[in-house]
């Protein structure tokens, strides 16, 4: 493993390498400097309150447009609690072929025509970056997790929707746009206030953050309607003091380089094609044995599905099947595994840094509730972020919490506050 060692070391890719302290304050700075300008973080404004109520006893349709599947779902509160009556999940449009904006809007109203009986309430979220305004609609103004869309340009996704839907069926309906991310914060409106704070975390075919910040911290803009507002960090854009050359030869193989830089180091849109990509940098500095090398360089590109199930198993899977050799199994768990650490402590970094922005010295905890399909589903990643959170938080009181299908359940949350007329 020597050889393996110093090649890590040579491309800046050891996770021991990280400064967790200069990184955390590093990424508050980010923070700040995107509240008050269009540099640093893209801190998006939602102007969605952070004191929502959602109306018990209500129905509303949640619209959950994501990297990898769009999901559409009816929900309704009862007892202080959100449920999912219904849903339909399909792939997400622009991921297999470019889809345009109008194909993409008339897809999504059929979707929703279904629900309509129930609930003319839809809390649209979208997982892309958007321009907000304090009418609840926005614009996108950027495309990530290598989705293809067209025509998207200047086109307001909820104006554009309730349109739609009114061709459609002569349906007046009212929408609520939002990010994912303020829906997996929403879920824990399921709590009441036993908490002094709370934010939301998304590991799963992106990465993001979301919170609750104070309106008259939001210097670069004048138009809030309420105290608190929830802020879309955009996280994915953080661009760590240590990117190695590997990562950016990585990024500039991507669909849109020198974006979503941390998001392309972490999330499982990327992370396991960054791997085979490290994996085919090793084989040509002759870390491998031929034939493994002959094998991969005849094989097609994996992906994260099958970096989860090698490092989950190493008899099976697309790697193991390429592998004659112990020590090439033994180089790709040790590849595998100092890729995975690395991601660990970069999402525990981001937990820590939004927490230490809004931790107020007090006996309630923050609750920081983490939704995502890598974040659970890559073996041992949980307790890797668990064990670097509690390392390295000093005297903060931060419980990670996992709220099944919290994204949905949120956004449900949103429509149901919208509902009952709640001043966003």
């Amino acid at each position: 493993m020597e050889k393996a060692q110093r090649f890590l070391y040579k491309n800046n890719l050891k996770y021991e390498l990280i400064d967790f302290e200069k990184e955390i304050v590093r990424f508050i700075g980010q923070m700040e400097l995107g509240l008050k300008s269009n540099d640093g973080l893209p801190m998006v404004p939602t102007y969605v309150s952070g004191n929502l109520y959602p109306r018990q006893g209500g129905k509303t349709i949640a619209v959950d447009v994501g990297g990898t599947y769009l999901r559409v779902a009816l929900l309704e509160r009862e007892d202080l609690t959100t449920r999912i009556i219904d849903m339909v999940k399909e792939p997400s449009m622009g991921k297999e072929a470019p889809v345009t904006f109008n194909v993409f809007i008339d897809d999504l109203a059929s979707k929703i025509e279904p629900f309509l009986q129930y609930s003319k309430i839809i809390s649209f979220s979208f997982s892309h970056e958007i321009i907000h305004s304090n009418t609840m609609d926005g614009q996108v103004s950027f495309i990530s997790k290598e989705i293809s869309m067209t025509d998207y340009e200047n086109r307001l996704l909820a104006d554009s929707l309730k349109q739609v839907i009114k061709k459609r069926t002569n349906m007046d309906v009212n929408v609520v746009l939002i990010n994912d991310t303020v829906g997996v914060a929403g879920s824990m409106l399921q709590h009441g206030d036993e908490f002094q704070n709370y934010f939301g975390v998304i590991m799963g075919t992106g990465t993001n953050a979301c919170y609750v910040e104070q309106c008259k911290n939001i210097k670069k803009i004048n138009d809030a309607k309420s105290e608190t507002m929830f802020i879309n960090v955009e996280s994915g854009a953080y661009v760590p003091l240590i990117v190695s050359d590997i990562d950016r030869a990585f990024d500039a193989t991507t669909l849109l380089p020198n974006t979503a830089i941390l998001e392309k180091m972490v999330s499982g849109e990327y992370f396991g094609r960054l791997y085979y990509f490290l994996i085919q940098m090793a084989c040509k500095e002759g870390l491998f044995s031929d034939k493994f090398t002959l094998n991969l360089k005849s094989h097609e590109p994996l992906d994260t599905k099958d970096l989860s199930e090698f490092y989950k198993n190493q008899s099976s899977g697309a790697y193991a099947e390429m592998c004659d050799d112990q020590e090439d199994l033994q180089l790709l768990y040790f590849f595998a595994s100092c890729l995975i650490k690395r991601a660990a402590v970069l999402i525990s970094i981001k937990i820590i840094a939004i927490a230490r922005k809004i931790y107020k010295q007090n006996e309630a905890p923050i609750c920081v509730i983490v939704e995502g399909s890598t974040f659970y589903g890559l073996k041992g990643f949980q307790a890797m972020v668990q064990k670097f959170v509690e390392t390295n938080k000093k005297d903060m009181n931060l419980q990670l919490y996992s709220v099944e299908n919290a994204a949905l359940i949120g956004i449900g949350n949103i429509g149901l506050a919208f509902d009952a007329e709640t001043s966003f």
